[in-house]
């Protein structure tokens, strides 16, 4: 829950600092994966919607880093294997992000970034603003399970 916190943060932040965009799709892409092995209760439709949040959220990173020509690890983003493992690209660019020193193994950042990240300025409109789109996002895909069936929303890593 704390990584999704300061993923959140880091969401209001990147609206405000581009070059942080990366940095926020990387953490939020990673976050939601991990939540899809998460250990919860086997209900359909959560599993369906998380699924489709870390497949989306996979997607954009993979979108980003083909329009910047960004990208930490290996295998770079334009290679056809992560055309159907967007996830995999995930995990191998979270991994690098984390070897390039960018988080600390704790969770926890690094000097001035942490108190930026943890302290935001107070009476920010953004944090509104990035939670209705949040919402409408999930109530999209929502509306995508229900229109194309779980079958179609099925991991396939």
């Amino acid at each position: 829950m704390v990584e999704l916190a300061a993923v959140q943060r880091l969401g209001v932040l990147a609206a405000e600092a581009p070059e942080r965009r990366r940095e926020f799709l990387v953490r939020r892409a990673a976050a939601a994966d991990r939540y899809v092995d998460a250990d919860v209760p086997d209900v359909a439709d959560w599993e369906a919607d998380v699924v489709l949040d870390a497949v989306h959220y996979a997607r954009a990173l993979l979108e980003y880093d083909l329009a910047h020509g960004a990208g930490l690890g290996p295998v770079a983003a334009g290679a056809v294997c992560w055309r159907s493992d967007p996830r995999g690209y995930v995990r191998q660019e979270h991994r690098a992000w984390l070897q390039a020193g960018c988080e600390r193994p704790s969770g926890r950042m690094k000097g001035r970034r942490a108190a930026e990240e943890f302290f935001p300025e107070k009476g920010s409109q953004g944090k509104e603003v990035g939670e209705s789109r949040r919402l409408c996002r999930r109530c999209h895909r929502r509306s995508e399970v229900a229109r194309l069936g779980r079958s179609a929303v099925v991991d396939t890593t």
